[in-house]
């Protein structure tokens, strides 16, 4: 169990769990695909993504580049 892993999955729910669409993260402490997807889903909220899915698809891509990237 590592402590820092764990205290992410608990940020994640807290900003997000009421979110539509985030899939709340297991809070174990254990590093693995649902924290991961937790990741995603709450970049594409920061980006302003309404329909939340757990991957890194070319619409997040784009937001990315377009937000994030410099130019």
């Amino acid at each position: 169990m590592d402590e820092m892993v764990l205290s992410t999955q608990k940020w994640l729910n807290k900003k997000y769990s009421n979110v539509t669409g985030f899939d709340k993260v297991p809070e174990n402490g254990r590093t693995g695909w649902p924290t991961i997807y937790g990741l995603i889903e709450g970049l594409q909220v920061e980006l302003g993504i309404t329909n939340l899915v757990a991957n890194f698809g070319p619409t997040t891509e784009k937001m990315y580049d377009n937000q994030v990237t410099p130019k």
